[in-house]
């Protein structure tokens, strides 16, 4: 087949332009001046050279793609470590993708976020005017997903790294792991993949596609982190009896992230979630004292270890109320409690007298009668206007 030069394939031979949301990014801010877009690195220089004078026609893509993937003299974790920022908090060995000198990739993850490095020295290769004097650049572009794995090696999921606003140099894009396992419950491991499109565009004319070069997956499981967790100084509730009804306040005091804890009451099948609940008791209509137990867990949602777990054993007594009947052949007045026990105690007073027990002594005097009436701690308080007995 005759060969043409790579001018000859520019103006004759456009490649169809495949539209990727980050491509139409990053074409926005590709700026065709060639004095803004001269060779600032040897890498891209060296490569700018090499692409117009690589083979032509149906050879030039696969040219293109062999220099972008040329290896580096250096190996890939020295390559990395020249080219990304030291990393804080990491909880193992990054996974590091540098098998080129034109851009690389490398995912790690702390405590709480999952990272995805992406370096580009330049997005931009070189320039060079066609046989028509248009100004024609030559860039990468990402189109990248990261695939999300469950521990037995199958798909759960992907995100759309290309929707990330990658810029030309150095980015760091971070998700957060609790949110991930929140959608994923069984993610375990990552990996990018995805496609680089080697892209020109001439001035008046629309981007096009000159190669393709794509990415070789490789797998990164979620390292297990040293424990970052607050701790719990004390667990408690605002009362542990009630008489009749009521609600039981519980609290959890966290010295440390309190966000970073999950807590968990539970009663009689119910849960309620938080640091601080109002635990509502139904009225307790029985004659009998109902033992109930709150069972508390805190857990730190960095490692899922358990903080504090510890019960709660709270008594409901009976609803206690209480009346007042009158024998007028007696000539008595009696208190008569909801519940009565050996254990209830009475107390009253009526005009000039008081005493205790559950039986008052009338007279044709009309007085006020003022009762007390309290058991297992609980106590009711009423009062009778105008209380008197006439003889029969």
């Amino acid at each position: 087949m005759q060969k043409f030069s790579l001018i000859t394939f520019a103006c004759c031979l456009m490649l169809a332009f495949t539209a990727c949301k980050k491509e139409t990014l990053l074409e926005t801010n590709q700026d065709l001046s060639p004095k803004k877009n001269l060779i600032t690195n040897q890498s891209s220089a060296k490569l700018l050279k090499e692409v117009m004078e690589a083979a032509s026609d149906e050879q030039d893509s696969t040219a293109l793609a062999n220099l972008l993937l040329k290896p580096n003299k250096k190996s890939a974790q020295d390559a990395a470590s020249a080219c990304f920022a030291p990393i804080p908090g990491i909880c193992g060995s990054p996974l590091i993708y540098s098998n080129s000198c034109y851009y690389k990739y490398q995912i790690w993850n702390d405590p709480n976020n999952l990272y995805v490095d992406l370096y580009f020295p330049s997005s931009v290769i070189g320039w060079k005017r066609d046989c028509n004097g248009r100004t024609c650049q030559y860039y990468v572009t990402p189109c990248i997903s990261l695939d999300l794995y469950n521990s037995n090696g199958t798909k759960i999921g992907s995100l759309n790294v290309a929707s990330s606003n990658i810029s030309v140099t150095e980015t760091r894009i971070s998700y957060s792991i609790s949110a991930l396992k929140a959608q994923y419950k069984t993610l375990a491991c990552v990996k990018l993949s995805g496609l680089f499109y080697i892209m020109k565009k001439c001035s008046g004319c629309s981007a096009s596609r000159v190669s393709t070069v794509c990415i070789t997956p490789q797998q990164f499981c979620l390292q297990q982190c040293p424990s970052v967790c607050p701790t719990v100084n004390n667990v408690s509730v605002d009362k542990v009896k009630i008489c009749g009804s009521g609600v039981v306040k519980g609290t959890v005091a966290v010295n440390g992230d309190a966000s970073k804890t999950s807590t968990t009451w539970t009663l009689d099948g119910q849960t309620f979630s938080g640091n601080s609940v109002s635990i509502d008791f139904p009225a307790n209509n029985t004659c009998s004292p109902l033992t109930k137990t709150i069972s508390v867990k805190v857990v730190c949602t960095t490692d899922q270890s358990v903080l504090s777990q510890r019960d709660f054993t709270v008594v409901i007594n009976p609803v206690l109320t209480a009346s007042v009947s009158t024998d007028f052949v007696l000539c008595q007045a009696y208190i008569d409690a909801s519940c009565p026990s050996d254990f209830t105690n009475y107390s009253w007073n009526f005009g000039s007298q008081s005493g205790n027990g559950n039986v008052i002594p009338l007279s044709s005097n009309r007085q006020v009668l003022n009762y007390t009436v309290s058991e297992d701690g609980c106590s009711v308080s009423g009062s009778v206007n105008e209380l008197y007995c006439e003889p029969l």
